[in-house]
């Protein structure tokens, strides 16, 4: 299993960073890497909601698809993704601190197949540079969030 966590302040209240980290169609507005979103579920976002995700991962394009697993409205929600015998799971959490935001996200990725599990040793040091662009993706949303409050300020 390979765990990772970072966390911003956002100068934003939490109600607004939660709306827009949970705004899955728009999510390339928040995230460059991200190019496409489809949505698979209709409706508004709830447990269960499933989304195909395709974005840029070391200089190709990689299309998974996102279930929610977990969601406490304005707070947090949970995504899980089944690939390459792995299960993944990101949490995204908005905690408000006073009129600001702490944004965190954590990740898991286990091993659910023995291929996988030796192809996680072999491929630790893509883990690593996976790890810096997740942390890029938090700079990405703080900096798009305040920018929007910024206009709307």
């Amino acid at each position: 299993m390979a765990n990772f966590s970072h966390s911003v302040r956002v100068r934003a209240p939490a109600a607004r960073v939660f709306h827009a980290i949970s705004d899955f169609p728009n999510a390339p507005t928040l995230i460059k890497g991200i190019t496409k979103i489809e949505m698979l579920t209709d409706g508004p976002t709830r447990v269960g909601t499933t989304f195909r995700e395709t974005r840029m991962m070391f200089g190709r394009e990689a299309t998974e698809t996102m279930e929610v697993s977990r969601l406490e409205p304005g707070r947090a929600y949970e995504l899980t993704c089944m690939s390459c015998g792995c299960r993944y799971v990101s949490e995204m959490r908005a905690q408000p601190v006073g009129d600001e935001t702490d944004l965190s996200l954590s990740f898991q990725a286990t091993p659910l197949t023995f291929i996988a599990t030796v192809m996680g040793f072999v491929m630790r040091p893509l883990f690593r540079s996976m790890c810096k662009a997740i942390s890029n993706d938090l700079v990405e949303m703080k900096a798009e969030i305040e920018r929007r409050e910024a206009a709307t300020g």
